[in-house]
């Protein structure tokens, strides 16, 4: 089950109320009060009341972390506190008509209860998930080459004129071999936005010269000495560069005392999934549970309502 899965196991009125709560949506104008209490106040704060029922910060906390997102922003405080106002009044009436007696509404709201109750075992396993002092190591150890977390990629500094032909590439690059300066050239000659600063380049990594000079630019840069001279190289946008390269900083490996805790993080939420996932697996095996549908490319969509 991937994280995404994980949480998609969500209260379908709560979708409704977030389809609702969309800036598409007309929305009632936002009361122009101090809301900085509503963000970080005590959890038994009442945000919003209908009658003699009150909905609590904790509980709009609930409704807004479903999907496992960051404490509600004042704007989404409002705009949750009007949905489970809404909820609340069309629910009362539902009540009154009778509503809550067909098939359709019967069956959501049961899936709706097993659906918070999934959410709450979801939490508890969640909340049962430790990250060890070791897990973190050993993590930093078998990765410590590869992450980016930990590993810093090599950075380049260079500078470079950028011309639009060859011909002008090479006439650039026979004065930089007579002994002209780089940055004063680039200001004359370059058509690129950084000429104004002679075409200085600092602390580049490796995916943002490929992305920006190109594929053969980067290996150029990779294979030269400080100091040496490169190009010209025909870029991806059939323009041409010539640089000098001032240095190489190679990979670092960042101690791992400044990334423990993001790594803790990950491995968090890693060891959470994994949970997660291996408990579904039990408990589908355990009561032989499967979908029976098959679905075929030659077999038809089913018709919507308005078909």
């Amino acid at each position: 089950m991937s994280g995404k899965a994980i949480f998609g196991i969500t209260f379908l009125f709560l979708l409704l109320g977030i389809s609702a709560c969309s800036t598409d949506a007309p929305q009632a104008a936002e009361p122009a009060v101090d809301t900085s209490e509503q963000q970080s106040g005590p959890t038994g704060q009442i945000i919003a009341t209908v009658g003699d029922k009150k909905l609590t910060l904790e509980q709009l906390e609930w409704i807004s972390r479903r999907r496992g997102g960051p404490s509600p922003s004042p704007r989404a405080i409002f705009r949750i506190a009007e949905y489970w106002i809404d909820v609340e009044l069309l629910s009362q009436e539902a009540w009154k008509l009778e509503l809550q007696t067909n098939d359709k509404a019967k069956f959501m709201a049961d899936f709706g209860v097993k659906d918070a109750h999934a959410n709450a075992m979801i939490d508890y396993i969640r909340e049962n998930v430790e990250v060890t002092e070791q897990d973190i190591l050993d993590y930093y150890e078998e990765n410590k080459h590869i992450s980016s977390q930990i590993k810093d990629p090599p950075k380049f500094g260079f500078s470079h004129i950028r011309t639009k032909t060859l011909e002008a590439a090479q006439a650039a690059l026979e004065r930089l071999k007579q002994g002209e300066n780089i940055n004063e050239l680039a200001k004359e000659l370059s058509i690129y936005y950084d000429s104004k600063r002679g075409g200085k380049v600092e602390g580049l990594i490796e995916k943002a010269v490929k992305t920006g000079y190109g594929a053969e630019f980067l290996k150029a840069l990779q294979a030269a000495s400080e100091g040496e001279l490169v190009g010209p190289i025909k870029t991806s946008n059939d323009l041409y560069e010539v640089a000098q390269l001032h240095g190489k900083l190679e990979a670092q490996i960042k101690p791992l005392e400044d990334v423990k805790e993001k790594l803790r993080t990950t491995l968090l939420y890693r060891f959470q999934s994994q949970n997660i996932e291996e408990q579904l697996k039990a408990l589908k095996e355990k009561a032989n549970a499967e979908i029976l549908y098959k679905p075929s490319m030659s077999q038809p969509r089913p018709p919507t309502p308005e078909q």
